[in-house]
């Protein structure tokens, strides 16, 4: 369905009239579906323009999916596809912000988000410091719009102040006027990922160069980000909710100095423990043991591997790597950990597909779970080749160690992995 958002729309979706088109819509799309918004607009065309009410359909649906990373206030936000598709889950938001909170315990000056988006960080850091003013800038004039619409519809439009400019063009000198910096450079164009740095905007040198005047600065980084290309006064974090890489952060200042001191860190968010764990380089050993396979293996969890801190579970897991370039541990004691998701290893078996494929029929397996990594074959083109029937179920776990293409066949273990 067509958006027509723009700085109209806004402003008409903050009158009575216009909260009363999203208030009929949502009643009338509880979960969308392209059936259901089909029939809603047929309703909803009886009293409010074309343009307008798919609009009204398109921000129920942004709002459904932004509630499952913001929870129940995005139901009363407005947002863009982009916005949505680049903001954070509240949980990580949270985690992130704390730094915040910390490094800024005693200062009084105000905050800025200059690439504010949708507002979506730009609350959260309000959230974060009540007592402090929080300075929005994009360059996009809905983004800034939207801001502030959200910031009014959740009751801080005092504290959130919009401001429309091209950061790139602000006097840097401007950042030593504020007590932080947030910055979340656009790292997506037509809908693509840009994964050049260079290519973001505003470009990770000129976040670089921000930091250096502003000190305390923090820049949510894609997770993919050569660790080469992280700053020398930077400190860089990966963080993972429901054993998702969420997003990178890079430190500068009061704000890397209030975390652990490390250069590199993985953090595992809990949101239903409220809590997180962090794993750190400072213990990474010199050289991680490599040895066979023991009766566990143990997947890192992906802000670990990102972080390149795989050899850092070692220690604390009693295991060992597999292969010294593959991100497996594996060991013969079961050590549950935050960090790893652990398996009991049941059979080991040099890849060969007519050997897989009996060792599947006699056991009657054929629900399979294919994990991969350093191993050639598409789990889906394998999972056909293998033609697999019965009602058992499998996990299979396909690498090399050394040179060998190897199988594992391993069960899940319950633990507290996130």
């Amino acid at each position: 369905m067509l958006s027509v958002m723009n700085l109209a729309a806004v402003a008409y979706f903050a009158t009575a009239e216009g909260s009363q088109l999203l208030t009929t819509a949502h009643d009338l799309l509880p979960r969308y579906s392209p059936e259901a918004a089909l029939r809603a607009q047929s309703v909803l065309r009886a009293r409010w323009p074309a343009p307008l009410v798919a609009e009204a359909i398109t921000q129920v649906r942004l709002r459904e999916r932004a509630a499952t990373k913001l929870g129940q206030q995005a139901h009363h936000m407005l947002f863009t596809a982009q916005g949505v598709e680049q903001a954070s889950a509240q949980p990580v938001s949270q985690w992130r912000f704390q730094r915040f909170t910390k490094a800024l315990a005693d200062s009084t000056r105000p905050v800025a988000d200059v690439c504010c988006g949708n507002g979506c960080d730009a609350l959260a850091l309000a959230a974060a410091l009540p007592a402090t003013s929080v300075h929005a800038v994009d360059l996009d004039p809905v983004c800034v719009a939207l801001t502030a619409a959200n910031a009014a519809a959740l009751g801080i439009g005092a504290q959130v102040r919009t401001h429309r400019g091209d950061v790139t063009a602000l006097p840097l000198s401007l950042a030593a006027r504020v007590g932080a910096i947030f910055c979340d450079p656009a790292r997506r164009e037509d809908g693509q990922r840009r994964l050049r740095p260079d290519l973001w905007s505003p470009p990770l040198a000129w976040v670089e160069q921000l930091a250096h005047h502003a000190c305390t600065l923090a820049a949510k980084v894609a997770p993919g980000l050569p660790h080469t290309l992280i700053p020398v006064d930077a400190q860089a974090e990966w963080i993972s909710l429901r054993g998702e890489v969420k997003e990178a952060v890079l430190w500068w200042g009061k704000l890397r100095d209030v975390g652990p001191p490390a250069k590199r860190i993985a953090s595992v968010v809990h949101p239903t423990q409220g809590s997180t764990h962090t794993l750190t380089d400072i213990d990474l050993p010199l050289q991680s043991p490599v040895g066979p396979v023991g009766r566990y293996l143990y997947e890192p969890n992906g802000a670990v591997i990102r972080a390149g801190l795989v050899g850092g579970l070692c220690g604390p897991l009693s295991a060992h790597l597999l292969d010294p370039q593959v991100a497996y541990l594996t060991g013969n004691a079961h050590v549950p950990s935050p960090f790893a998701t652990g398996y009991e290893v049941l059979d080991v078996l040099p890849f060969a597909l007519k050997t897989l494929r009996a060792y599947l029929r006699q056991r009657h397996i054929g629900v399979l779970t294919i994990k991969k990594r350093a191993f050639a074959v598409e789990p889906e083109q394998l999972r056909r080749q293998l033609r697999a029937v019965g009602p058992h179920t499998a996990t299979l776990v396909l690498t090399r160690i050394g040179t060998q293409p190897t199988v594992l066949v391993v069960r899940p273990i319950a633990m507290a992995g996130g």
